[in-house]
């Protein structure tokens, strides 16, 4: 699964075994943090691998292009958020916004990894 996941980012012009291995840090973190309670552990993996692959690219390469959807969703967030603060009367956990938004959790975090 890992590998598979990297390869999606073969062609950045990174060195393919860089990919694997940090696509295979973020299998060892996702191990490390899944909680069976909280549903399908692929479910999980999933986006803690490719949440790692983009922080590599993020911290390592200028070439990273984010997709305009991400940025549109990172607003939405933001709004959210801003938005559920004044009417809860406190911050709003993930579950909140994820609601708010009809998302999924797991959207919500690839929209906060933007930057």
């Amino acid at each position: 699964m890992a590998h598979r996941l990297a390869r999606r980012y073969a062609h950045r012009g990174e060195a393919i075994d860089d990919l694997h291995q940090t696509a295979v840090l973020g299998l060892i973190a996702a191990v490390d943090r899944y909680d069976p309670d909280r549903g399908d552990f692929v479910g999980f993996a999933v986006p803690t691998i490719l949440g790692e692959l983009k922080r590599y690219f993020r911290d390592r390469t200028w070439a990273l292009r984010v997709p305009r959807r991400l940025h549109d969703l990172r607003a939405a967030i933001g709004a959210a958020d801003q938005h559920l603060t004044t009417v809860l009367g406190r911050r709003p956990v993930l579950a909140d916004i994820a609601a708010y938004l009809e998302l999924s959790e797991e959207q919500v975090i690839e929209g906060l990894e933007v930057d």
